[in-house]
């Protein structure tokens, strides 16, 4: 600490964690030099063993509905956590009961992916994951029951899936509620880990907003000739990530070509 001509001036060391500073730039939404990638979920949740149904958009909370709104609000916790470990950032639609911000026509329990778009855009969201997730009776002459888990994450710009998770979750003996609530943050971190783990292998490629598009060449190719098209495409086109075949016919060959 010594003067200075306007005051005081002081020299400081100080360390920082940088797994913690990570964690709280993503949080502000700061880890991201250029637009953060951002999801918002829209999971349904269905209870077939009292015939029931839940979707944060959808209805309005009431407390009949208690038990599919608390494993709603578990997921999305969950989906949030999980997605977090990668630098992803999930906005909490069911915590800020975003519902009402929608028009009435989006209150139905499943969207249309039309509907999935205009959502996301006006929310400025990179990524959408839809799905469902049910609760069920277990296999026959079992005394426990299943959690049926089916996601998938879509790119809001062409509604292109670029991961999926599937997931049948069998749970203890017991009363319904109380076997399910024992296996669901189990079976919901699973599920959501190894969907933001797709997710990420995707970022890293560089595939995020990437779009397929069908190339045709007409006439025969040999396998020589196929190979140094893929070659000359790719070294002359910078957006193409990817390009294989498709189909090969006798008098052309299909190409699938996935571009950014």
């Amino acid at each position: 600490l010594g003067n200075a001509d306007s005051g005081y001036r002081m020299s400081v060391n100080f360390k920082i964690n940088m797994d913690d500073l990570q964690r709280m730039l993503l949080e502000l939404g700061l880890f991201y030099d250029g637009d953060l990638p951002v999801l918002v979920a829209f999971v349904r949740f269905q209870d077939r063993v009292s015939n029931k149904r839940f979707s944060w958009w959808s209805e309005d909370f009431a407390d009949e509905d208690a038990f599919l709104i608390k494993g709603s609000r578990i997921f999305e916790n969950t989906l949030k956590s999980s997605f977090a470990k990668n630098y992803f950032y999930v906005l909490r639609a069911q915590r800020y009961n975003w519902r009402k911000t929608l028009p009435e026509e989006f209150y139905s329990y499943q969207l249309r992916p039309e509907a999935l778009k205009t959502i996301g855009q006006a929310l400025n969201a990179t990524m959408l994951i839809e799905g469902e997730i049910t609760y069920q009776k277990g296999k026959e002459k079992s005394e426990g029951h299943q959690i049926l888990i089916n996601l998938s994450v879509l790119q809001v710009v062409n509604g292109r899936a670029i991961a999926a998770v599937s997931r049948v979750v069998e749970t203890g003996a017991g009363p319904f509620e109380f076997s399910i609530e024992g296996k669901m943050k189990e079976a919901f971190e699973l599920a959501t880990e190894e969907l933001s783990a797709q997710v990420l292998d995707v970022w890293q490629k560089g595939e995020l907003g990437a779009s397929l598009y069908r190339l045709t060449i007409q006439g025969g190719l040999g396998l020589l000739q196929q190979e140094q098209l893929k070659e000359v495409v790719k070294a002359n086109l910078r957006e193409v990530k990817s390009i294989h075949e498709r189909l090969i016919s006798r008098d052309s060959v299909i190409y699938e070509v996935d571009m950014t």
